[in-house]
């Protein structure tokens, strides 16, 4: 805004104008090697060898400069500001790694089985928990290729169920494993958070049962139950004031959580050339906390409160109520409220 810009509400002064400047770069890399053995160990049973590594890189910075009261008019370098002058910047980079192996059996192409392993190593963890191994194992079963499939239930022309456990990890962000500081005036450092090299991840591990269904040959219906454990979740906690910090990231709860889900798929058009169909769902998730490291308490969760707790669903929001009756009022109005006074009910009960 240069100096002298008008302003669109009443103003007593001239504006002085303000200037800022900034830019910002972001560059991924995501890198992966495949490798896959097939053969069949019989001729009714199918055997697949997967082998996979990927890389992953994320780079990124930015600048930022400002200020007000523009020397000169016109003149767009942020030079010529003279007053708030500011300046910022930041830069992060992260690498992953990532080693997975699986192996699958298809038995009659009705008995599915497959078993899975995998370990990661990512940059952001603390050195002394930088690398993690999960598991995953699953199974299928095509009932409805059985010679004992229920003459009753043809009109169900695919009928699968399916079984499977398996494990994921979440990651913090770029600075949990780092003490942070503020810099005040004078170049003064305020410590603001105390890092963690002892940071794990958070490791979901997630049970998962359910039917796939094709009914008359055009109608898909699927139904999911799944159970998640989270463990070693990582919170924003207040450290020891012998510390010297405000905040710490830690592996401080546990999260259970229960999901249903259904799905309806049909198709109401179906050509060479074109294709309509129409999908519904469903879910209900339900997550609660069942174990926590560090006390009960309240956190910002959006523009609500929340708060940690063991035995309470999560997220549980607080809020605001509007008073109802005289007593919710402070105690100085209490003596005010009522027929006649300051303070009365409204039509809307409030």
């Amino acid at each position: 805004t240069n100096r002298g810009y008008r302003y669109t509400t009443t103003q007593a002064s001239t504006s002085l104008g303000s200037i800022s400047r900034s830019d910002s770069y972001g560059q991924s890399y995501n890198v992966s090697l495949n490798w896959t053995a097939r053969r069949d160990l019989r001729s009714d049973l199918a055997a697949r060898l997967t082998l996979r590594t990927t890389y992953e890189q994320q780079d990124g910075q930015n600048d930022a400069q400002s200020g007000s009261n523009l020397a000169v008019p016109g003149v767009t370098n942020t030079t010529a500001a003279i007053q708030n002058q500011a300046i910022s910047s930041s830069e992060s980079s992260q690498r992953a790694f990532g080693f997975t192996g699986s192996f699958n059996l298809d038995f009659k192409d009705r008995y599915i089985a497959e078993v899975s392993a995998r370990r990661d190593g990512l940059s952001v963890f603390g050195a002394a928990n930088r690398w993690q191994s999960y598991g995953r194992g699953s199974f299928a079963w095509r009932f409805s290729e059985e010679k004992f499939y229920p003459k009753f239930m043809k009109s169900i022309n695919e009928f699968k169920a399916r079984y499977a456990v398996g494990q994921a990890g979440n990651r913090p962000g770029n600075t949990t494993q780092y003490e942070t500081f503020t810099i005040g005036s004078g170049g003064v450092l305020t410590p603001a958070t105390l890092g963690n090299k002892n940071l794990r991840p958070e490791v979901a591990t997630e049970t998962e049962a359910g039917i796939d269904m094709e009914i008359l040959s055009r109608f898909g219906v699927t139904l999911t139950y799944a159970r998640s454990v989270t463990k070693d979740q990582v919170l924003l906690v207040t450290p020891p004031a012998a510390s010297g910090f405000n905040n710490q990231w830690r592996n401080a709860g546990t999260l259970e959580g229960t999901t249903w889900e259904t799905s309806i798929n049909i198709p109401i058009l179906e050509h060479r050339d074109f294709t309509w169909s129409a999908r519904v769902n469903a879910d209900r998730i339900r997550s609660k906390i069942t174990a926590l490291d560090i006390p009960p308490t309240f956190y910002g969760c959006g523009s609500a409160t929340c708060k940690y707790e063991v035995g309470i669903p999560f997220p549980t929001m607080y809020g605001r109520r509007m008073v109802q009756t005289c007593a919710q009022l402070p105690g100085a109005f209490v003596a005010r409220c009522g027929d006649g006074k300051e303070w009365q009910r409204n039509s809307d009960g409030f």
